[in-house]
């Protein structure tokens, strides 16, 4: 991983955190679809076109190398570690959204981040 503080390079645990750290780096992984193969241009129109291609780029090579994603043919997709971590990243959102109403939750999608993505 480009970047990465030299104590976060050796352990892997510091090296997922500074990942999710990153821009776009949750939202990816929350809306790729388990399962599901997705080419670098179908990525790019998830984003709504938002993500710049080369930082899009560095955090798929980062992603990859934490086994978080897998390319095969130019085929991303999640591996089971990051369906996995997809799982936990929606605990996570359930668990924030849970003392809100369901209006609230409603004002929320036009400014949440994850909803810049079209799954």
């Amino acid at each position: 991983m480009e970047a990465v503080p030299e104590e976060s390079s050796k352990c892997p645990v510091l090296q997922i955190y500074y990942l999710f750290g990153k821009k776009w780096a949750c939202p990816l992984i929350a809306n790729l679809k388990s399962h599901k193969c997705y080419s670098f241009e179908e990525i790019v129109k998830l984003s709504s076109r938002q993500i710049n291609r080369t930082l899009l780029s560095n955090l798929l090579k980062d992603m990859i190398k934490l086994n978080i994603l897998t390319n095969k043919k130019n085929c991303y997709s999640l591996s089971k570690k990051g369906t996995e971590i997809k799982s936990l990243l929606e605990d996570i959102k359930a668990l924030t959204l849970k003392e809100y109403s369901t209006k609230q939750i409603c004002k929320f999608k036009n400014n949440c981040l994850v909803n810049t993505f079209k799954v």
